[in-house]
């Protein structure tokens, strides 16, 4: 079960994506036809695979030596 405690935990713990993990930013969830078609496009994937988890609100950093955020 997802909590806010263990999406905090992840982000302390620095846990980077990865094939079943996803972080996006909390822009991502606009209504803007762009981003509804990248919010399908995400879901697809992990639905065309071995599943996985999307985390909104939460970003990585594209600097080295930052990895996560929040929004």
């Amino acid at each position: 079960m997802w909590t806010l405690e263990k999406i905090n935990q992840f982000i302390k713990d620095c846990i980077e994506e990865n094939i079943h993990l996803d972080y996006k930013g909390a822009g991502s969830i606009s209504k803007v036809n762009e981003k509804k078609k990248e919010i399908s496009k995400d879901v697809s994937a992990f639905a065309n695979s071995d599943g996985g988890t999307i985390i909104y609100g939460v970003r990585e950093f594209d600097e080295m030596g930052k990895t996560h955020r929040k929004d």
